[in-house]
């Protein structure tokens, strides 16, 4: 963030659930997430808006342009995310580990009854494998950041991302894209990135080789040199549109 804020305005929301944002209301679904996302870009209304999602962020973002097409986005920028966990015969590019309903049940309930335990299990593996000192001082600061979201939020929002599937809605997507990866992800397959590249019509692929599931963590001066050099190509002048009605416009 102080990286990038000298040239750009540099919004970073705590999605319900996490760090000070409220937990996640009981029965709410995916699509509330981009709908709380929506809300907040109408209301602070960032001009020349280019979408950045991360892992979860990633799939608020896809639903986010497939539900609210009057959102003016320049660009979508997605880290390290596939548009489906679930693995099958027919899509071999989901979590490494997502080969049935069943692993996704014990993950979400160690979630719900020790938090403590799934940090500690999961937040080594959205780095690089290794044992350098600076990959164990990333890892200690990720848990302490972990520890503060709300375990029932977590564990709700993790499952209602297991039930996602954008891949149809990818070919659709109308705007410049960047889809970053980490070569070293523990989490995600490099096929599964570059499947998402092909398919968005205007995408570009960029792999971080020293990275796994958290580039902007691991290479930052990479990462932000990578995403601030995207974010300036499209400052190019854009056909007006409706603001803030969903569905009123098409996408340029």
């Amino acid at each position: 963030m102080a990286s990038l804020s000298d040239d750009f305005r540099v919004i970073v929301p705590d999605l319900p659930g996490h760090g000070d944002s409220a937990s996640l209301p009981p029965g709410a679904d995916f699509r509330w997430l981009a709908d709380r996302l929506a809300a907040l870009i109408l209301e602070l209304q960032p001009q020349g808006l280019c979408l950045v999602g991360w892992s979860l962020g990633a799939m608020v973002a896809w639903d986010l342009l497939r539900r609210h097409p009057g959102i003016p986005v320049r660009g979508l920028v997605t880290i390290d995310m596939v548009p489906r966990l679930l693995n099958d015969q027919d899509w071999p590019y989901g979590l490494r580990a997502g080969r049935d309903y069943h692993v996704f049940d014990r993950q979400i309930e160690l979630m719900r009854t020790n938090w403590p335990a799934s940090v500690d299990l999961f937040v080594p593996r959205i780095l690089a494998p290794g044992k350098t000192a600076r990959r164990q001082q990333l890892i200690a600061r990720a848990k302490a950041i972990a520890l503060g979201n709300d375990p029932q939020s977590m564990a709700a929002v993790y499952q209602l991302m297991v039930e996602q599937d954008f891949r149809a809605d990818l070919a659709g997507i109308r705007v410049p894209a960047l889809v970053m990866a980490g070569a070293q992800s523990q989490l995600y397959r490099a096929a599964a990135s570059e499947w998402i590249a092909a398919e968005i019509p205007q995408a570009q692929l960029r792999s971080f080789d020293g990275s796994g599931h958290a580039p902007q963590l691991e290479q930052p001066e990479e990462f932000n040199r990578a995403l601030a050099d995207f974010a300036v190509s499209l400052q190019a002048p854009m056909v007006p549109r409706p603001f803030g009605h969903p569905g009123a416009g098409t996408d340029h």
